[in-house]
């Protein structure tokens, strides 16, 4: 018997050369089996041609393979924020509406990097509505919305859908209107939403399916308890997802990770552009500084530096050191 394993992302044109980096990591990390298929699901508010065709493209290196693109009309959100993020943001809560008949669906961010197999997540008892990794420290959001003590804030990709219970319980529509009801404090509208809305309907999944930088602070290093999972982080990373920092950004602050990016970024026969956040004079600015001031780039610990300071920070001899210099 055949078994279907159903990703989804969302995107808008502009960002749909980053899904197809992200799709060909996909491609080119999950082990082929002649009893799994892979369905892949885009979410949309239009592609031109020329994207439709490069993502098509990639989909096509695998014959177990097979992508759909659907295009969202959003009138049920006209009138909620979107001043830091486009309406593209909310299409996570349409996946259950597009896609029905899958069990469970894994949703992943167009900033994401996939570098392990995937299956395990697909056999994984999900008695919940979804699965997340979530911040072990982050009081400031959980404040912010009310969150109860016993619950931390996640952040809203990748997420592991249960779609029969998205469905059973109706969080499309709760979710769209939670957000109209809370607009004055929705600061992350999706993410904000889920965590309020399903914050008791969730199970946690391993910090390596989410790779944020924010994972990857020296100050968690002294946290004994996270200590085996900040490890599979820096040294077995299933998903790498750069929050904050996107690869093709030059001026923001690139994640450790972002190297693997790139790679993979040059193995696409249309290279994803890197360009600037910043808009105008500002980024002329950036361009002249960085071009005379090479060392004046954003910069964050490499992942060398990273590895070798947990590796100090756990270790308590040079042989145990030596024993566990792993490559990522």
């Amino acid at each position: 018997m055949i078994q279907t394993h159903y990703i989804a992302y969302a995107c808008n044109e502009p960002y749909a050369q980053y899904v197809a980096v992200s799709l060909k990591s996909l491609c080119d990390s999950q082990p082929c089996h002649t009893n799994v298929s892979w369905e892949i699901h885009i979410l949309t508010d239009g592609l031109s041609k020329k994207s439709k065709q490069q993502l098509e493209a990639v989909s096509s290196l695998r014959n177990d393979f097979k992508l759909t693109i659907h295009t969202i009309q959003a009138e049920r959100l006209k009138g909620l924020p979107i001043e830091r993020f486009t309406h593209i943001t909310y299409f996570r809560f349409f996946i259950a509406d597009v896609i029905p008949h899958a069990n469970r669906v894994f949703y992943i961010d167009t900033d994401c990097l996939v570098l392990d197999d995937l299956s395990g997540l697909f056999n994984t008892p999900l008695d919940k509505t979804i699965g997340v990794v979530t911040k072990p420290t982050d009081e400031d959001n959980k404040r912010r919305l009310g969150l109860s003590e016993k619950n931390n804030y996640f952040i809203a990709a990748p997420i592991l859908i249960n779609i029969p219970l998205w469905n059973e319980r109706n969080y499309t529509q709760r979710l769209i209107q939670w957000c109209h009801d809370h607009k004055h404090i929705l600061r992350y509208p999706d993410q904000d939403a889920l965590n309020v809305v399903l914050q008791d309907d969730l199970v946690q999944l391993p910090m390596r399916y989410n790779v944020a930088p924010f994972f990857l602070s020296y100050q968690l290093f002294k946290t004994s308890a996270l200590l085996p999972q900040i490890r599979d982080c820096l040294f077995s990373p299933a998903i790498v997802h750069f929050a904050s920092g996107a690869p093709w950004y030059q001026d923001e602050v690139q994640h450790p990770f972002a190297h693997l990016w790139h790679a993979t970024n040059e193995t696409l026969d249309k290279p994803a552009k890197i360009t600037y956040r910043c808009k105008g004079w500002l980024r002329l600015k950036h361009q002249i500084k960085f071009w005379l001031f090479p060392a004046s780039r954003p910069k964050a610990p490499s992942l060398q530096e990273l590895q070798e300071k947990f590796l100090e920070s756990t270790c308590t001899s040079p042989q145990q050191r030596l024993d566990t210099s792993i490559e990522p």
